[in-house]
């Protein structure tokens, strides 16, 4: 049977301090490094755990314990072992918080292309696989009324025509506001020579 054939992938280590945050940002970090250095499904696993310190060490020697008694599923894949991590290193009162907050994530004062980027970001980073019609709905309920108004009285099939819609409006809407205010200002000035 031939060695199995581990590409030099640095990974970053995860000690399993208790944070959720820091638990998400390293299963990012090492999907990114996976997907940069195109890693085969088989070797994930494997190259993953050997980057475990302190209490996740523990954790996962505990973990293959139960599965050789057969008290858990077995790990063979990336995803089985994402699912395994989020279930001891993001507890469920987290993991609610998370979405709670994503479906609420408002666009603010920032620009459609920075409200779609920290959208997305937060997607991936919960590792959310809602389908495009959930994802259009959440996105559009944080835009600013002005905008959403206007993207709710289109026909869109995907999120990234959405997205067009919303930047479509944002640019009227700032060309808008700049004639306004350069005519309120012209109209200033020639009131105040005129005096």
């Amino acid at each position: 049977m031939a060695k199995p054939y581990f590409p030099f992938v640095k990974l970053p280590s995860f000690s399993g301090d208790g944070n959720p945050n820091v638990y998400l940002g390293w299963e990012a970090k090492v999907e990114q490094i996976f997907h940069v250095h195109e890693v085969l499904e088989a070797q994930m696993v494997i190259l993953a755990s050997l980057e475990f310190l302190d209490y996740a060490m523990h954790w996962w020697h505990k973990t293959l314990m139960d599965i050789g008694l057969n008290k858990r599923p077995s790990v063979v894949s990336w995803n089985d072992l994402k699912e395994c991590m989020r279930a001891r290193f993001v507890p469920f009162p987290s993991r609610k918080e998370h979405f709670l907050k994503f479906q609420r994530l408002p666009q603010g004062h920032r620009t459609v292309d920075e409200y779609f980027e920290d959208f997305e970001t937060t997607l991936t980073t919960m590792n959310m696989h809602a389908n495009e019609e959930s994802k259009i709905k959440w996105f559009v309920s944080g835009l600013r009324s002005e905008i959403k108004d206007f993207v709710k009285l289109h026909e869109y099939s995907s999120l990234k025509k959405v997205v067009h819609l919303a930047i479509k409006m944002e640019s009227y809407l700032l060309k808008t506001t700049f004639k306004n205010t350069h005519d309120i200002h012209i109209r200033i000035t020639i009131s105040t020579k005129a005096r």
